[in-house]
């Protein structure tokens, strides 16, 4: 069993830890808890969480009891993404073809980051991202998927937010990706709007936990 280290605390903004994260994040963000030291988010009906929650008492004390915590992508919170990059290596090269990006919060957890980034105009869903080869590069984590943004990784580290600034606000148009890299994007057409009911028909409702291609869970 890996050992965990202490929780890195939010320096912005003032209050609570969820408090600090709505100064952080924007106050239309929807958080969703995990256990300490998981990614697996356990509580029914997570993937459908509202902004309402995010006024309920007993939701918001449940969320300062020391749990992980997540952010519900996309469009639950106001268009608030992440790009996930997978490796260390392919940080640097993505933030020379997008300058703007580095002035944007930056989370980590074992390796690679998130670059979070606040929509404006129309952006896809969630996406796994691979080079024209074949290799693994990171994913677009949008609607139906979380993001973790506070707490302990299961390998045992803190996930650290730097520069722990708030996102920018950008559309996904102005993005530059890697010429080696798919971009389905541009040939898959963005699936229409559907209903909470439709959604549990396709997931296997009354909940999910959303999975990429190997299998892991969506953090």
């Amino acid at each position: 069993m890996n050992t965990l280290t202490e929780d890195v605390e939010i320096k912005y903004g003032e209050g609570t830890t969820v408090e600090r994260l709505q100064s952080l994040l924007g106050d239309d963000v929807v958080l969703v808890w995990t256990a300490r030291g998981e990614k697996k988010p356990t509580r029914k009906g997570w993937p459908k969480t509202k902004i309402e929650r995010m006024s309920d008492p007993r939701y918001l004390k449940n969320l300062n009891s020391g749990h992980n915590l997540a952010v519900l992508t996309g469009k639950p919170s106001g268009g608030l993404c992440s790009i996930d990059i997978d490796d260390d290596s392919a940080v640097e090269p993505f933030l020379e073809l997008n300058p703007k990006l580095r002035k944007t919060l930056r989370s980590r957890g074992r390796r690679g980051c998130n670059l979070w980034v606040r929509m404006k105009g129309p952006y896809p869903s969630f996406l796994n991202l691979s080079t024209v080869d074949g290799k693994e590069w990171g994913e677009w984590r949008s609607t139906k998927v979380c993001t973790m943004i506070y707490g302990i990784h299961p390998e045992g580290m803190a996930y650290r937010r730097d520069p722990e600034v708030p996102p920018i606000t950008m559309s996904f148009a102005d993005i530059v990706w890697p010429e080696n890299l798919e971009q389905p994007w541009l040939t898959e057409p963005e699936p229409e709007e559907t209903s909470d009911e439709e959604i549990d028909q396709e997931f296997g409702g009354p909940f999910v936990w959303a999975k990429s291609r190997n299998d892991e869970y969506f953090m």
